[in-house]
């Protein structure tokens, strides 16, 4: 049998789905909700799925993990029993919207990342390094920024996306969002 020049191997073929298959696996992607035709599952995202959907979708899972992270760091970081409450919330808030948001474009054919960007990954090594009382003024400032950006990016979604699904999303968690928001307003307050 002859074989392309880029296959001129017996056997490459299997040996790259191997690898593919390890790779995904290493993530944590499960394929068994995966299309079977990448090129057929990527022309249905890319007419489902408007470039600010897709957006919307990357920012929102990749600020929700981080907002995770930082709550996990704020349970071992802090004293302060209102930091502690909060990092709870969010832990649970976040993890719940993210999971639901994984689940909706999963059905999009359109797979999110399963970390955050590099910009949220240099906040929480950057909080890492603090404790206690300063720990705890970082903290609350950085959520307050977080949470601004975030309660736009979905405000933008809810009113100009373009998928129903994302749009209803960002609408039916936006509430969450600003209750963050407020608990973060109050929790500062009582630093002062």
């Amino acid at each position: 049998m002859t074989y392309p020049p880029f296959l001129n191997q017996k056997g490459l073929p299997i040996r790259l789905a191997s690898l593919l298959l390890a790779c995904n696996a290493a993530v944590g992607m499960t394929l068994a909700a995966a299309p079977t035709d990448h090129h057929e599952a990527t022309q249905e995202a890319n007419q489902t799925l408007s470039e600010m959907d897709k957006n919307f979708a990357t920012k929102a899972v990749q600020g929700g993990v981080a907002e995770i992270q930082i709550g996990e760091l704020a349970k071992k970081s802090t004293q302060n029993k209102a930091v502690h409450t909060l990092a709870d919330e969010l832990i649970k808030d976040h993890t719940q919207a993210n999971n639901e948001l994984q689940e909706k474009t999963r059905k999009l054919h359109f797979l999110l990342p399963v970390s955050t960007d590099t910009t949220h990954q240099s906040e929480v090594v950057s909080l890492s390094k603090l404790k206690d009382e300063n720990f705890d003024q970082q903290f609350l400032k950085q959520l307050k920024m977080d949470h601004q950006k975030t309660i736009s990016l979905f405000s933008d979604e809810a009113t100009k996306g373009q998928c129903k699904e994302l749009k209803d999303f960002a609408a039916q968690t936006l509430p969450k969002l600003q209750h963050h928001l407020s608990m973060i307003e109050k929790a500062e307050q009582n630093q002062k």
